[in-house]
């Protein structure tokens, strides 16, 4: 009768932890990366907002404000899905896709990948 050598066991049982860790890190590299892309598209909707307000403040202008929020958006990697004068506000919303491995690939998850941030500023200040 054949015993399993101590190596053979601990074998096994490296590749398997190793195997573990790697899927862990994995999921968690893809869930890092969504979640830092939806903080810094935050600070990024606010410096658009701010961009388009002082077009708008220069040129009374909102197709100025529009164009001044897209060429910042553009800077950041960022869309500009949404920019609208809601009385003294002004609102944008901001979408960027996360730079996942596989997440964004994967049809019922990519949705997820997309962050997608609105933020408010006040025309007059």
């Amino acid at each position: 009768m054949h015993h399993p050598e101590r190596g053979e066991i601990i074998t096994g049982w490296l590749f398997k932890m190793l195997l573990t860790v790697a899927v862990l890190a994995f999921i968690a590299y893809e869930v890092i990366s969504i979640g830092v892309t939806t903080v810094a598209l935050d600070d990024n909707a606010r410096e658009v907002a701010r961009a388009a307000r002082d077009a708008y403040r220069s040129d009374q202008s909102v197709e100025a404000a529009t164009e001044a929020a897209v060429a910042v958006a553009d800077l950041h990697d960022a869309e500009v899905v949404a920019l609208e004068d809601e009385g003294d506000d002004l609102v944008i919303t901001l979408q960027r896709q996360a730079p996942t491995l596989l997440t964004h690939r994967i049809g019922p998850l990519e949705d997820l990948t997309v962050a997608s941030v609105t933020t408010r500023v006040a025309w007059q200040s």
